[in-house]
């Protein structure tokens, strides 16, 4: 009787253990997971308008300076 028991006992110890386990982990997985892509998006937003900026500016100042050059250049063979 005493080992019947021990048995059953153990068998419904370690079912109960397995099924929290199981619901915690995938709650934990799934926060971590939204977070980091919130994290991602916003920092590539970031480097994109840096980048975004950067290119304006300095497509901006070498249209310019192209420019000047040229109005230059027609005065002096003018």
């Amino acid at each position: 009787m005493m080992r019947r028991r021990r048995r059953r006992k153990k068998k419904k110890k370690k079912k109960k253990k397995k099924k929290k386990k199981k619901k915690k982990k995938k709650k934990k997985k799934k926060k971590k997971k939204k977070k980091k892509k919130k994290k991602k998006k916003k920092k590539k937003k970031k480097k994109m308008m840096m980048m975004m900026m950067v290119v304006v500016v300095v497509v901006v100042t070498t249209t310019t300076m192209m420019m000047i050059l040229i109005m230059i250049m027609r005065f002096e063979l003018n």
